[in-house]
């Protein structure tokens, strides 16, 4: 079964923000909110040496997402088509996993803005967007579903000018993605409850380094009590 990813490879990045900027144009994302944020880390000293690399904040994606488990909204019933073409029916929130490509969807109708899954992510991904006709609702990176229906890479990937990230099955070695994925690399994960993150990074041992001390998230969050309280009310 696919589990679909991004690498980004350090060594070519070179921060000049359109993979940011082809995001906030493609979903008309308000400032100062954003699906994907570039962010500059250094110049800083490592143990190899002085060096400046970025970070992409955005969804990683994980295996074990926490905002799934927080989305107070009651589960229903939803058909989903399989790597192999056959239709399942699953249990879904309003936030919830894709079970055939392990992408983390939102679904805008029936998103109550709660703030429970933005409060839970421990990689400040997600945001409250305001609703036009009023109330509020979550949003984040979801990988461009709609344009991987139609066989087209996110658009962060497709805008990037240096092919510094790469989009694919990250457990199929056939698929760019996946080869580097399988190489080793490093993933930011909380350290007191891992995540499997779908968003790689590759590159020189002191940008590795840098990212991985300026990144890293330093806990999972625990939602305020007011978000805990209307979780068991609304289950």
């Amino acid at each position: 079964m696919p589990r679909y990813g991004i690498v980004i490879d350090l060594r070519r990045c070179v921060g000049c923000r359109t993979c940011e900027l082809a995001c906030r144009q493609a979903f008309a994302t308000p400032l100062p909110r954003a699906r994907l944020a570039v962010q500059d880390l250094g110049p800083a000293h490592t143990s190899a040496g002085l060096t400046r690399t970025f970070h992409a904040r955005q969804c990683v994606h994980c295996a074990q997402p926490a905002c799934v488990t927080v989305c107070p909204v009651a589960p229903r019933d939803l058909v989903v088509t399989g790597a192999d073409g056959n239709k399942t029916i699953i249990q879904a929130r309003a936030t919830w996993k894709e079970p055939a490509t392990g992408i983390v969807r939102i679904d805008p109708d029936r998103c109550i803005g709660c703030g429970a899954c933005v409060d839970a992510c421990p990689y400040e991904a997600r945001f409250l967007l305001e609703r036009p006709n009023g109330g509020r609702r979550a949003d984040g990176c979801d990988l461009c579903w709609q344009r991987l229906a139609n066989g087209d890479p996110p658009v962060c990937v497709e805008a990037c000018l240096t092919d510094a990230r790469l989009f694919g099955d990250l457990d199929t070695p056939t698929s760019a993605a996946g080869r580097l994925a399988a190489a080793g690399g490093l993933v930011l994960e909380p350290p007191d409850a891992p995540t499997g993150p779908a968003v790689w990074y590759i590159g020189r041992k002191q940008d590795l380094e840098l990212l991985r001390r300026a990144a890293t998230p330093a806990s999972r969050p625990i939602p305020p009590m007011r978000r805990r309280l209307l979780s068991m009310l609304v289950r």
